[in-house]
């Protein structure tokens, strides 16, 4: 398996994993809308096809006048065929690596699957927003120590997410 960065030749597939995976087109659609602004999009690639794709977008962090340039994680998705073969925990990590000037990373998902990329509950930072009523599925890392000190973070999603 090889992690790369998507190419326009790619964008077929991207949507036809997302579709798989999600069983709909609410996760592709939401590709296709962040996809100019992505900080890292990047698919798994086994044998010279697509299987998995991560994307991370800009995500503003406010607390009163000051702001944090965060990245949202969303959305990742396997092929069901290749799920549980390590290939998404592979995109995470590749993605997380190629985020290094970006101090944190919010998550909406399971949260027994994203601790063991070290993202915990936002709500132990002081990071509120639309999906903090989502409890431990809404998480966090502080990819640098302490960008979160102090608490009282607020998320601002771009439209775009309010569809899925």
């Amino acid at each position: 398996m090889q992690i790369r960065n998507e190419t326009i030749e790619d964008h077929s597939a991207i949507d036809q994993i997302h579709e798989r995976a999600f069983g709909g087109q609410a996760e592709a659609a939401l590709v296709r809308a962040i996809r100019p602004t992505a900080l890292a999009s990047l698919v798994a690639v086994v044998d010279d096809a697509p299987v998995g794709h991560v994307l991370f977008s800009p995500l503003p962090l406010r607390r009163g006048a000051e702001s944090i340039a965060a990245a949202a994680l969303a959305p990742l998705a396997v092929l069901p065929e290749h799920q549980r073969c390590g290939a998404g925990s592979a995109l995470t990590r590749a993605g997380l690596e190629r985020l290094e000037s970006c101090p944190v990373v919010i998550v909406l998902g399971d949260p027994a699957y994203y601790a063991r990329f070290g993202f915990r509950p936002a709500a132990g930072f002081g990071v509120t927003g639309e999906y903090a009523g989502a409890g431990n599925a809404f998480m966090a890392l502080e990819l640098s120590a302490g960008a979160l000190a102090g608490g009282g973070w607020q998320t601002q999603y771009p439209d775009a997410f309010h569809g899925v």
